[in-house]
């Protein structure tokens, strides 16, 4: 997943070192039940629970790959990459504008390279996913992939999609400046609802999932 942005990003993952070492923070945020990632008002749904333990063990999965291949982020696309790579022709992407567009067409599957290191491929499933005509997300509302029915799962193999920018720039895990604010994961579309809002659930660089907006979802893309 490419994002439209004026200056240039940090890189990504601080905090996958520290996992990968076994330092007690991080580990313990992975390690945590879905319901003490994630309380809202009025509890947590199924649906939203069990996204957010798929974020948990994508999480895991992270790790585990840092650890085999020298701390690196996975080299690895989702849909909107491997289907539409000229979004990384476009010249708002900054320094990375034009540099990785054979790279997005060439570049395996990111769920398919983190497979070995979940129990199933439902892990890459949301429950909530209902795909969409278009996505009301600002990543993939100008996005060429509409018409994703009945599902992203059903139609790509998974519901996730990914800022691609950390794996294809081969960044080690600790240049993120700002893991608990940089988005690593995230819904392909508004698929929760809690108190009449339109939601998304995200999973941030040091480990931790939550739901979000569309404009805090647009903010930590921007930020992180």
């Amino acid at each position: 997943m490419a994002y439209r942005f004026e200056r240039p990003q940090s890189p990504f993952l601080r905090a996958l070192p520290l996992i990968v070492c076994g330092v007690g923070a991080v580990a313990l945020w992975i390690m945590r039940p879905v319901d003490d990632r994630t309380l809202l008002a009025g509890g947590v749904d199924k649906e939203t629970a069990g996204c957010l333990d798929n974020l948990g063990q994508i999480s895991k999965a992270y790790a585990l790959y840092a650890r085999d291949y020298d701390g690196k982020i996975p080299f690895g696309v989702d849909p909107e990459d491997h289907f539409h790579p000229e979004i990384w022709r476009d010249q708002g992407m900054g320094n990375y504008s034009g540099a990785f567009y054979q790279t997005a067409q060439n570049a395996p599957f990111l769920h398919e390279i983190l497979r070995p290191y979940v129990k199933s491929p439902e892990t890459f499933h949301c429950p909530a996913d209902n795909g969409w005509k278009q996505s009301r997300l600002p990543t993939l509302s100008r996005s060429s992939l509409r018409n994703v029915k009945p599902s992203s799962y059903a139609k790509f193999g998974t519901s996730y999609y990914v800022f691609t920018k950390f794996g294809f720039a081969q960044n080690r895990a600790d240049d993120i400046e700002s893991p608990s604010q940089s988005l690593l994961l995230f819904d392909g579309d508004l698929w929760h609802v809690n108190a009449e809002q339109e939601l998304l659930n995200g999973l941030f660089a040091d480990g931790h999932s939550q739901n979000l907006t569309s404009k805090e979802f647009d903010f930590y893309s921007k930020n992180g």
